[in-house]
C-alpha cells in the first residue's frame, strides 16, 4: 500500500490557521516568509462578529480580515489553485492526487472531525495543509497551526472536515487546492505597498 509525505514540506508551530498554512506553502515553493509577514501581507488585521441563533456557539469573533486568502494571493501575485465540489470523496481523490504530484494542498476543515482537537465545537472554517497519506492506513498527514509536525486524520473524518455545513460558513461544499507561483508575482517591496494601500 502507498505512503506518500512531500519530500521538503516543513511545519514550524505556527499562530493563525490561515497565515500558519499560507506560510507553509509559500515556504515549499521556494518564499521563506515568516507568518508575521504573511499576515501583514493579506491585509489579515481586522475582525468581525458571526452570529448564528440556533448554533453552538451562536457568536463569533474573528480576528481577521474576512477576506484573507483572496487579498494574500492578489497582493503577492501567487496563485492559490482553488477546486470546489460538493462531493467529499471526489475532493479527497483529488488532494491524494495533488499530493502524488509533489504539491502540498490547502484546505478548509472543520476542527470538530480533526481528531488531534478533541472537541465537539463546529468550526469549519479552519485551514490546514495535507502533506502526506497513507493508503495503507487510510489516513492524511496534516500540518495544523500550533501542533508540532504532522497530524493523521483517517480519510473518513477528513470528508467529515470537508464537508461540514457548521459554522462560520455555513456550507458544505468542499475547498482545497495548491498555491503556487505565477508570472505575475510581485517581488516582496511591490507586495507589501500593495497590502498596505488596502
Amino acid at each position: 500500500m502507498a505512503k506518500n509525505i512531500i519530500d521538503g514540506f516543513e511545519h514550524p508551530p505556527g499562530v493563525h490557521c490561515g497565515s500558519s498554512a499560507f506560510t507553509d506553502a509559500a515556504r515549499f515553493i521556494g518564499l521563506p516568509w515568516s507568518e508575521p509577514l504573511v499576515f501583514g501581507l493579506a491585509a489579515g488585521v481586522g475582525f468581525y462578529l458571526i452570529t448564528a441563533d440556533g448554533a453552538s456557539p451562536s457568536r463569533m469573533i474573528a480576528g481577521r480580515s474576512g477576506l484573507f486568502e483572496q487579498s494574500f494571493t492578489q497582493n503577492t501575485g501567487l496563485v492559490f489553485d482553488e477546486r470546489t465540489t460538493r462531493d467529499a470523496s471526489e475532493a479527497l481523490q483529488g488532494i491524494l492526487q495533488l499530493i502524488d504530484g509533489g504539491e502540498p494542498v490547502l484546505i478548509k476543515s472543520d476542527i470538530r472531525y480533526l481528531p488531534h482537537y478533541d472537541t465537539q465545537t463546529a468550526f469549519n472554517g479552519h485551514k490546514v495543509v495535507v502533506a502526506g497519506y497513507d493508503e495503507g492506513a487510510e489516513e492524511v498527514y496534516v500540518a495544523d497551526t500550533h501542533f508540532e509536525g504532522l497530524q493523521p486524520v483517517g480519510y473518513e473524518a477528513l470528508k467529515q472536515a470537508l464537508s461540514s455545513d457548521g459554522p462560520p460558513t455555513f456550507w458544505s461544499e468542499c475547498m482545497y487546492g495548491p498555491l503556487r507561483r505565477s508570472t505575475a508575482e510581485r517581488s516582496i517591496d511591490e507586495a507589501i505597498r500593495q497590502a498596505m494601500a488596502m
